[in-house]
């Protein structure tokens, strides 16, 4: 998209396979209030206007242009989304559904990141809280109308950012070995996206964590890994686990709204099968601290732009879309699983009316997807997978179980994900 770098890789690289969108479920303590949620929304969306957008591509223009949208924002009551970018949306890039005690709010990827859409569901949760309830709560950590946006939340921090002038450097072989074949080591699964929720004892997690030198997203990549050695007698090559980062603070933008990630891969051989985790984790804290360092990140960000001005340079809209969707499926060769951790969210007066929020992402791009959230005193994981069932679930929470910690799991369900109109 013209004037969003930070997000043009996303939009292109979806198709009827695999969409970019994000679902992001809140569950409230009571059911929710139609008017309620729509006061809130439509307050919560003056603040956030850079949200309010719709994707424009006029005649003969290899891009897509992001431009305001002033149309309301659709909210609909029932599970099943709406078709984003369309006129079931009001072309807009974000919706919200709302059934039961539950709030969905879908939004395409591309505009932003879990961490940016948080901070306008928080506003909207503030205001819807605050309406339903007829009382006032301070704001600790929530964007109000009376905080004022700045220049840094509205620019794409890319923008700033030269292309690296030389090619990247090749990656480390192990990075480029064939992907674990799932099917192989969990034989009998069909093939179908399906979901999965488990809550884990935020305290219990937390102390785990700090006995053993780790961070949460560390760890719990480790405990993925461990699940998957006692599926695999023997890895053949490295598996891999592959961190979402945000990248903020490296290109030097903390409040940005835009899509900001990059990745930092865990590798893990057969000689660490039988490491303590202790140990483990001091392992693959070296891999993470060496990629989380500013210039690796930076040049990171400087090679992805690179590679994505040669797809520009092709200069026919249907040829770039083709070359988008080639990138993606080259990286399904070898990732073998993605974590995307955000932070620990806290709420301060509303947290008592919060129960837990659960985040959907099609998995079609890494095979599986391992998305968490922490609120109200719970990790809340959301297994997502391009297969049904429970042997790598069931799996995390038996390595939980060995050290004392109690998971509760659902049910796994059909994925149900917003999709776009391209």
């Amino acid at each position: 998209m013209k004037n969003n770098p930070s997000g043009i890789s996303g939009f292109y690289r979806s198709d009827e396979n695999v969409q970019h969108t994000v679902r992001t479920a809140v569950e409230l303590n009571e059911n929710i209030d139609p008017a309620a949620l729509r006061k809130a929304v439509d307050i919560a969306i003056k603040r956030y206007d850079y949200y309010s957008v719709k994707f424009v591509r006029e005649e003969g223009e290899l891009l897509h242009s992001v431009l305001p949208n002033d149309k309301q924002i659709v909210i609909t009551e029932g599970i099943t989304p709406v078709l984003l970018l369309s006129e079931q949306s009001n072309e807009h890039a974000l919706a919200v559904n709302y059934e039961g005690s539950t709030v969905y709010f879908d939004i395409v990827h591309s505009i932003t990141d879990e961490t940016g859409i948080l901070e306008f569901i928080k506003t909207t949760l503030y205001y819807y809280i605050t309406e339903k309830y007829k009382k006032s709560f301070p704001a600790d950590g929530i964007r109000t109308l009376d905080d004022p946006v700045t220049e840094e939340e509205r620019k794409d921090p890319y923008l700033d950012i030269e292309p690296a002038k030389e090619e990247a450097p090749k990656h480390n072989p192990q990075a480029v070995e064939p992907a674990v074949q799932w099917e192989e080591i969990l034989p009998g699964c069909p093939v179908c996206k399906t979901a999965r929720r488990m809550s884990v004892p935020e305290d219990e997690f937390m102390e785990y964590v700090k006995a053993n030198g780790g961070t949460p997203a560390i760890v719990m990549s480790n405990l993925l890994a461990k699940t998957v050695f006692d599926l695999c007698e023997k890895l053949n090559h490295p598996f891999r686990t592959i961190l979402m980062k945000n990248y903020r603070d490296a290109v030097k933008a903390p409040k940005a709204h835009n899509n900001v990630l990059g990745n930092i891969v865990l590798n893990y051989t057969e000689q660490m099968r039988n490491m303590p985790m202790d140990k483990l984790c001091g392992v693959t804290r070296q891999m993470m601290d060496h990629q989380s360092s500013q210039e690796y990140m930076l040049n990171a960000v400087k090679n992805r732009l690179q590679k994505e001005q040669k797809i520009l340079a092709l200069g026919d809209y249907d040829a770039v879309h083709e070359a988008f969707q080639k990138s993606s499926q080259m990286n399904k060769v070898f990732v073998d699983l993605t974590v995307s951790y955000v932070h620990i969210q806290r709420l301060g007066a509303l947290e008592p009316y919060i129960k837990s929020i659960f985040t959907y992402v099609d998995p079609a791009a890494s095979h599986v997807l391992f998305e968490v959230n922490a609120v109200g005193g719970n990790f809340c994981i959301t297994f997502l997978q391009e297969f049904a069932g429970n042997a790598l679930s069931d799996g995390f929470a038996e390595q939980l179980r060995q050290v004392g910690i109690q998971a509760t799991a659902d049910d796994e369900e059909p994925l149900v994900c917003p999709n776009l109109k391209m």
